[in-house]
């Protein structure tokens, strides 16, 4: 993409014709397909505004959205009494690491979970109850750097107080990773962006019954009503005229928006090697991931070290090694950055998105 387009003169004439939508922010700009093609492998019903905003932060932040180092999270919002969605950056732990390997961190943090008596206000006092917490070190300068994570205080939870699914399957992994994202953001800075995992409560807003099926979502598609889709949760967009066929489906309308409920299924890693086609969670986690990352062409040692020092996981944190396997496009990409390392690449990369 070409660096040197600026909206001024003839070249605003030239962009005119060539559709391009330039930033707000810089002289970059990206044309029409190459931002259709953006928002449809990385946020869906994103607006040019928004993804050209989210394009710029990670560029700043040298994450690269495509490899899944960074998310555009969409995000309801009450504006002027209306309820519209908003897309902001926010990382995970691969997203997290980057930038804190990037201000000098060698090894990722130990991570580990607890029971322990953590404060909580009630009735106006303190008082203290057993909760779950998450806790994550790094020794700097021969002195541990510990930060802790309770369950109570950043579960993600829906607007009726349900929690959510990953909350609710795999309380331990979660707690953990959000005390890893306090730990790096303390010591080295996560240049301002937010966790995915950490507390971020939903302003879902249903109370339905009727669930979303593939057969109402194919209709809907026929009919030219796009569906947004975020924690458990479908957003009809451009449904004008088609009230009644939302309706008929089990729709209801909150707060200015027609929604659904839908059933979130975890995505299943696909195999990437060709010799192993069926990656599955069986009973023993960590062999699933070692055979697969000795398909992959990892040596023995390479696969320990790829476990322990890369994913920051042991043999027995079977939560953690389960999360790794669903999440195939990550998985796969620190394979090959682990295989193929190339210090320029990320730069490279984030340096085409404009």
């Amino acid at each position: 993409m070409n660096k040197d387009i600026k909206p001024t003169g003839k070249d605003l004439q030239v962009q005119t014709t060539q559709d391009v939508v330039q930033s707000a922010f810089s002289s970059k700009a990206l044309t029409k397909e190459q931002m259709n093609i953006l928002r449809t492998q990385i946020a869906p019903d994103i607006t040019d505004n928004d993804l050209l905003y989210c394009l710029e932060i990670a560029d700043k932040c040298g994450l690269n959205p495509i490899l899944k180092d960074v998310y555009f999270v969409p995000r309801m919002s009450k504006v002027n009494e209306r309820w519209v969605t908003k897309h902001e950056p926010m990382v995970g732990r691969r997203g997290a690491r980057i930038i804190a390997r990037r201000k000098g961190m060698k090894i990722p943090p130990n991570t580990g979970h607890t029971i322990k008596k953590f404060p909580f206000l009630k009735n106006g006092e303190w008082i203290e109850e057993r909760d779950l917490v998450g806790w994550a070190e790094l020794v700097i300068e021969g002195q541990v750097v510990r930060k802790e994570a309770s369950y109570s205080t950043y579960k993600q939870t829906k607007k009726d107080g349900e929690v959510t699914k990953f909350w609710k399957d795999m309380p331990t992994v979660m707690v953990e990773k959000v005390a890893e994202f306090q730990l790096l953001d303390a010591v080295y800075g996560l240049d301002g962006l937010m966790s995915i995992d950490a507390g971020y409560v939903t302003d879902d807003i249903t109370d339905n019954d009727t669930f979303l099926t593939n057969e109402i979502e194919e209709v809907l598609k026929n009919l030219g009503v796009n569906l947004q889709k975020y924690n458990g949760i479908a957003i009809a967009i451009n449904y004008n005229g088609k009230e009644k066929y939302l309706k008929e489906f089990g729709f209801k309308k909150k707060n200015g928006n027609w929604v659904i409920s839908y059933e979130e299924i975890p995505p299943k890693i696909e195999q990437k090697s060709k010799k192993n086609t069926n990656i599955t969670s069986e009973e023993d986690p960590a062999k699933t991931l070692a055979d697969y990352l000795k398909d992959n062409g990892m040596t023995k040692e390479q696969i320990k070290v790829f476990v322990n020092d890369i994913l920051g996981l042991s043999k027995e944190d079977k939560e953690g090694i389960l999360e790794v396997l669903e999440s195939k496009e990550i998985l796969n990409g620190m394979i090959e950055d682990f295989l193929n390392p190339n210090e320029n690449k990320q730069e490279v990369i984030i340096d085409t998105l404009f």
